[in-house]
């Protein structure tokens, strides 16, 4: 058919109401060179077809060979294209890794890190609003201050007055702690200590006839004030009872207990009495503590010194028996029967125990607690003559030894 015949037939088709009007494009997507048709190029070769078959234009038309191999081509083209850009991507990627794996670590060293902005910390705490920690150094506390009050047991009238002993501890580390001493009286109930040194501390209130303890603590600039409560209690007592060895009472036997192993916050105590008439005694007022308990004079001591440890609130001992012990009276007179009072009577025994005593208005001097035994003694007075006298002391319920002085 010739080029004429040809458009003839397109414009055929086209009025027929088929799809596409040029015939080139008709023939070139009927069949590929190759055979291998795309879905679309498929597609529209079917409906081709089917549209050529209803006209009547049968199997005639024929693909142009370059439009062909140009679609066959076109699919090849994409696979491969793909599978290039998988192959190069793939390639870089090892390559990539071989040159990381074979470089040298990079340099740390301050000298090879970025340069970065200084900051300025104060500011940045400014401008967060956070204190500035050179204001923070600043407002910490340069002494220590220990406040607090004093506390009695119930039913304990307050001491007339009382000393706040504070002194450096036995128990934390001394630092700059000071001694203090601080007087109250007994309506002076609170107390405020400034200025004291960082540093242990021992706070302990002393009162006479009343117990207390030692209270350990530490100042230091984190913990510079201190708030306490002291604690006052009543202080007990002492009982004790003498007697002969026959089971007489031992009256008016001079008793005396002293403190030892002393605190530095203890106070000195050193307490006398004689026994009564059923030969017993009592101390009272005795804070807590060691105590040595001696019987008769010093110069004339009847029983070995006891040591004891005292805890309130009371505190009784067993009878202590006075052996070999027994008492005299001496009565000194004039020529006319008329006593002399202020009469000097010293002297001593061959078992023990001295004299040193004056009589008193009615003439007389009781002597207690003496060792039997042989005695020598002498008497003065500014009116007399002096007189000396050799008499002997027995076991007995007691004795009398008159002496007559002359001018």
């Amino acid at each position: 058919m010739g080029r004429h015949g040809a458009r003839k037939m397109c414009k055929r088709l086209s009025v027929q109401g088929l799809d596409e009007p040029k015939p080139t494009l008709v023939r070139a997507q009927r069949r590929a060179p190759s055979g291998v048709l795309s879905i679309p190029t498929a597609l529209l070769r079917g409906k081709l077809r089917s549209r050529e078959e209803a006209v009547g234009v049968g199997s005639s038309l024929r693909p142009l060979p370059l439009l062909s191999w140009c679609a066959g081509q076109s699919v090849r083209g994409a696979a491969s294209w793909s599978l290039l850009a998988i192959a190069v991507a793939l390639i870089a990627g090892v390559l990539f890794l071989l040159l990381n794996d074979g470089a040298p670590p990079r340099s740390t060293s301050p000298a090879d890190a970025p340069e970065t902005p200084a900051v300025n910390a104060e500011a940045e705490r400014t401008e967060r609003g956070l204190p500035s920690t050179s204001t923070r150094t600043a407002s910490l506390p340069t002494e220590g201050r220990i406040r607090g009050s004093l506390s009695l047991a119930p039913g304990t009238p307050a001491p007339a007055q009382w000393e706040l002993l504070i002194r450096p501890s036995q128990f934390y580390a001394k630092g700059d702690a000071e001694e203090r001493r601080i007087q109250f009286t007994g309506d002076q109930l609170e107390f405020d200590v400034q200025g004291l040194g960082f540093g242990g501390y021992d706070l302990h209130p002393v009162a006479e006839g009343m117990n207390s303890m030692a209270l350990p603590l530490e100042l230091s600039p984190t913990t510079a004030e201190i708030v306490v409560n002291l604690v006052l209690s009543p202080a007990g007592k002492l009982h004790g009872t003498l007697e002969h060895e026959d089971g007489r009472p031992a009256e008016g036997i001079f008793v005396q207990i002293e403190r030892t192993k002393l605190q530095d916050f203890d106070a000195d105590i050193l307490h006398d009495t004689t026994t009564g008439l059923d030969g017993s005694f009592v101390f009272e007022s005795l804070p807590d503590g060691e105590y040595e308990l001696r019987y008769g004079e010093a110069f004339n001591p009847l029983l070995k010194p006891e040591k004891l440890t005292f805890v309130a609130p009371a505190m009784y001992l067993p009878t202590r028996k006075l052996i070999g012990i027994s008492e005299v009276t001496i009565e000194v007179f004039d020529f006319a029967g008329n006593p002399i009072p202020d009469v000097s009577i010293t002297g001593a025994g061959s078992n023990g125990g001295t004299l040193d005593h004056f009589t008193d208005a009615s003439g007389r001097c009781r002597l207690t607690g003496m060792p039997v035994g042989h005695y020598r003694l002498r008497t003065d007075h500014p009116g007399f003559s002096s007189q000396g006298k050799v008499f002997d002391i027995e076991p007995a319920e007691g004795s009398v030894l008159r002496i007559t002085l002359t001018e």
